[in-house]
């Protein structure tokens, strides 16, 4: 995270970034990561949902009681938003 926002900010027009933690596969860091933003009182002017897994180990389940992939991929994203 660190890395890539220093990439960014490098880039023409610099910016303002703010790396937080977040585990797509912990629906306790999802909240987690909603109620520390919050409490930053920053307005959201940009979020990516890009992130998601894809290997195959067989059928692994999430501390939430999920299939890994499908916490990760979908229900992650949409407890988030």
């Amino acid at each position: 995270g660190e890395k890539a926002k220093e990439e960014i900010c490098k880039g023409k027009g610099g910016g303002k970034i703010t790396v937080m933690q977040l585990d797509l596969c912990d629906f306790a860091s999802v909240r987690s990561f909603c109620a520390e933003f919050r409490n930053k009182g920053l307005p959201l002017h940009v979020l990516i949902t890009n992130a998601g897994i894809l290997r195959w180990k067989g059928w692994v389940a999430s501390k939430d009681g999920f299939e890994e992939h499908l916490q990760a991929n979908h229900l992650g994203h949409f407890l988030l938003v």
